[in-house]
């Protein structure tokens, strides 16, 4: 018997040596605590059943932590206390006066931390740029650096002694409370991501709040604010603006500047705490019914009642705000009534205002040089959406079927348009002369013409249903994308600036550019190109310097139904010129043509002349015997260096001397140019 209970206890000791080897001793978090005070933790791991060890002292308790999170209270038989364990959420909240210290660093992977309600002076979470949660509310902070944890998406740090908070790192924030506070300034025009923003009870003479376009609740009383501008929170429902040093003016902006809200929404504005408010009178003096007519109610904060009928009758301009916007400019979408849209602008001018309007509903706000970011969402009242204002760009781009229609021509002043990703079956930009980049791509277009839009550097139309296009007349363009059309034939002669052409997927037969000096990347795969064809496309690319990284892409993998012509082309050809041909991951086609640029290939003979060539040697004009349709001129590289059609003469006086090869419809000879 004794025999047995000594190996049960050598066993018991192995399982508890076993155990404790098993924490990851490298991640712990230290706490400064009351001795002998009861500790309460709540903790959660990465994984089920991650062992977790609790010290204290001589004293120490293992512990499993799971996904979910567990809770466990341990007596402090020291001031110290650290945990031992790869915990990735840490409470250690509302242990008040018990726990004075906190010491984080130590777990890098640490995602939440909750210290709200204890007695911590300093905290130190440079070291935990993982957190995407920090709760610090009511410790006894005076300063605080979260400039380290980019990832934190809800910063918690309200009723501390904080004069400074830097938070234009955290981009990723949808939430900060960090009301009561000595907080004289907050800058978070970086924090376009925020949803609730609760910063009250600071000392604040201005906020900008322009660029928290998804702000949903603003809890800015008990401030210094003379005035707000929420013209571009759009998404607003929420407001408590108490407090503050507003003037009966800049209240009627206030209310002329809430957005239109739907009444299931409950939007509510409190410009007063109760009825024995010290600025009772100045809101009185308002009209209150410029916020009631968006679907706000105009209440007390304290008893969430009506404040009592105004007085004022200010009437709201159409900028709600004293400022004009340009009625006469516009565009017109076709929408879902109730849906979201999501909308972006852009102005030739910083502060040009813009109204978006639907149905009875209608906002203002202002947009400036560069895209606003992130985009507005405004809801739909009807199956319209106007957007009214001096705009030279305009997104209404990935609305899917909540677009249908897009009417750009009552706005001129148009450079930029992106609406792809809709569900658009016509446009008409003939009157957006001035458009330089136009995207429509992934729509239903059956049609598109961009004959008027001669200032067009970039055209994006494919995933659509094109049968033609017209682009003889956008000699600018530099980047043309048609791809997965129906398009048969594609004249690109005028387009000389063109760097890029993606004309995949369609129904090409042959593609001449000749005249595309400038290319550098083309996308021909999925067409109906012939050996020949592809042969032509190889001689007439330009040639380029191996830094310029030129592809031609007439395949997209080795099971490509085109493979089999693609292999009998020559592509030494596209080489010669530092062009790599290669199918769509960019890996090299192998091919067995021997094509040869000047019009036969390698093999076969040249044919007897048809024409005869004269002078030869040549100093400027090369005349032929009788006309021809087409003249070629390769150099010794095979390269096309002049053309002509249709006549007996082709002038060459500004090629370098040497010697060159000349194919006339099917006659083919040799010139020297001197």
């Amino acid at each position: 018997m004794k025999k047995i209970s000594l190996l049960f206890a050598l066993f018991i000791g192995l399982l508890a040596f076993t155990t404790t080897q098993a924490q990851n001793m490298s991640s712990y978090i230290t706490l400064t605590v009351k001795n002998g005070a009861k500790i309460k933790l709540k903790l959660n791991a990465a994984a089920d059943g991650t062992p977790v060890k609790i010290k204290s002292g001589s004293n120490e308790q293992i512990v499993t932590v799971n996904k979910a999170q567990g809770t466990f209270n341990y007596t402090a038989t020291d001031t110290i206390m650290t945990v031992y364990g790869d915990v990735t959420i840490f409470h250690c909240n509302y242990n008040k006066a018990n726990i004075t210290a906190l010491d984080p660093s130590h777990n890098t992977g640490l995602l939440e931390l909750n210290c709200s309600s204890d007695s911590i002076r300093s905290l130190d979470v440079t070291k935990n740029t993982s957190l995407t949660l920090l709760d610090c509310y009511s410790t006894r902070l005076s300063t605080l650096d979260v400039t380290k944890n980019t990832e934190l998406a809800k910063l918690f740090c309200g009723s501390n002694k904080l004069s400074s908070l830097d938070v234009t790192k955290n981009t990723k924030l949808t939430k900060l409370r960090c009301f009561f506070n000595n907080l004289s300034t907050l800058d978070v025009t970086k924090n376009t991501q925020l949803v609730e923003l609760n910063c009250h009870s600071n000392r604040f003479t201005s906020l900008d709040v322009t660029n928290n376009t998804m702000l949903k609740e603003l809890i800015c009383r008990d401030n210094r604010l003379t005035s707000l501008d929420i013209r571009r929170n759009t998404q607003l429902e929420k407001l408590h603006c108490y407090g503050n040093a507003f003037s009966t003016a800049s209240l009627d902006t206030i209310f002329c500047s809430l957005p239109d809200r739907l009444p299931a929404d409950m939007a509510k504005i409190c410009p007063l705490v109760n009825d024995s408010d010290p600025n009772k009178a100045i809101v009185l003096a308002t009209n209150k019914q410029n916020a009631i007519a968006k679907n706000w109610k105009v209440q007390y904060q304290s008893t969430s009642t009506d404040i009592p009928a105004t007085t004022g009758s200010y009437v709201c301009s159409n900028s709600g705000g004293g400022n004009n916007v340009n009625m006469s400019s516009y565009i017109k979408l076709t929408v879902k009534n109730g849906e979201l849209i999501k909308l972006d602008f852009k102005a030739t001018a910083p502060n040009t205002h813009v109204k978006i309007k639907s149905g009875s509903h209608d906002t203002t706000f202002t947009v400036g040089t560069d895209w606003l970011s992130p985009k507005i969402t405004y809801r739909a009242a009807n199956d319209t959406v106007t957007a009214y204002g001096d705009i030279t760009g305009f997104s209404c781009k990935e609305n899917g079927a909540n677009i249908t229609a897009l009417d750009p021509s009552h706005n001129i002043g148009l450079t930029e348009l992106y609406c792809n990703k809709d569900s658009i079956r016509t446009l008409n930009v003939s009157q957006n002369v001035l458009l330089e980049y136009l995207d429509c791509s992934e729509n239903r277009l059956s049609g598109l013409d961009v004959t008027q839009n001669t200032l067009l550097t970039n055209l994006y139309c494919f995933f659509n249903q094109l049968n033609v296009l017209d682009v003889t007349k956008n000699t600018a363009l530099t980047e043309l994308s048609c791809s997965s059309n129906q398009l048969s034939s594609l004249d690109l002669s005028k387009n000389t600036e063109l760097l890029i052409l993606n004309c995949k997927d369609n129904k090409l037969t042959s593609l001449d550019i000749s005249k595309n000096t400038k290319l550098k990347t083309l996308y021909c795969l999925g067409n109906n190109f012939s050996i020949q064809a592809l042969d032509d496309i190889y001689c007439a690319l330009p040639v380029r310097q191996v830094s310029d990284a030129a592809r031609i892409y007439p395949l997209k993998d080795s099971s490509d139904p085109n493979i089999a012509t693609v292999a009998a082309t020559n592509a030494h050809n596209a080489i010669n010129k530092n062009w790599k041909v290669q199918y769509y991951d960019d890996t090299d086609i192998a091919t067995t043509g021997n094509y040869d640029c000047s019009g036969v290939s390698t093999d076969i003979a040249i044919a007897e002349p048809q024409f005869t060539f004269y002078p030869n040697p040549v100093s400027d004009i090369l005349y032929l015997s009788a006309t021809a349709r087409t003249i070629r001129i390769y150099n010794i590289y095979g390269i096309e260096v002049a053309h002509a059609e249709d006549t007996d003469r082709i002038d060459v006086a500004q090629l370098p001397a040497g010697i060159y090869t000349v194919r006339a419809d099917g006659t083919v000879a040799k010139m020297v140019k001197r």
